[in-house]
């Protein structure tokens, strides 16, 4: 199974999301293959979301 977060980290400081982390390192030790997609208008859209085929988007 794969999953991807999405975090709308907009209008706020660019930072690092320790909450999704400590989830995706939780589902990658039970063979949970994960990704994140941080949308900041700083940064864009790092990801092509046509790329990923995720099973859950959360």
């Amino acid at each position: 199974m794969r999953i991807l977060f999405i975090y709308p980290n907009i209008n706020t400081q660019v930072g690092f999301n320790y909450g999704i982390s400590y989830i995706s390192g939780f589902l990658k030790e039970k063979g949970i293959e994960t990704g994140l997609l941080n949308i900041n208008e700083k940064l864009g859209y790092p990801l092509d979301l046509a790329r990923i085929k995720q099973d859950v988007l959360a």
